[in-house]
């Protein structure tokens, strides 16, 4: 007998058991530099390039009750980018507390490739000369 275990529906879901499906791992902290490089994922979470200060490049994930806490950054992502700076020209640095997790997706030969996003968890933007923290942590 086969069992399958199904998707709860999009409506509400519980914080524990929203956290329990985005940090499966330990959390860590990473200083990116976010670009606004943004897309929304399949499951309309919202997903940003960011880069490392050696240069390394994934992707963070803003998932769920997080998302909407993310309007604020995804806002002075738009002000700089409409203030006429090219895209390479428009980055903000935050401190982001979160979990990895490894993600498939086609590469341009149609093989899946393995990618790595960092889900976040709490965000810290210092921007406009003042500090701001975002998010929450996990609720394990």
């Amino acid at each position: 007998m086969q069992h399958q275990r199904e998707r709860q529906s999009g409506g509400f879901v519980a914080p524990q058991v929203e956290d329990a499906g985005l940090f499966k791992g330990n959390l860590v902290s990473v200083n990116v530099t976010l670009s606004p490089q943004v897309h929304l994922s399949v499951r309309h979470d919202l997903v940003v390039t960011a880069v490392t200060a050696n240069g390394l490049t994934f992707e963070v994930l803003f998932a769920g009750r997080r998302k909407a806490a993310a309007a604020w950054l995804l806002g002075h992502l738009a002000h700089l980018r409409g203030q006429g700076k090219a895209s390479e020209g428009v980055t903000v640095p935050v401190l982001i507390q979160g979990a990895w997790r490894t993600t498939f997706a086609p590469d341009p030969s149609g093989w899946d490739a393995r990618r790595r996003q960092l889900v976040a968890a709490i965000w810290t933007v210092t921007a406009q000369g003042r500090t701001q923290t975002f998010g929450e942590p996990p609720m394990r």
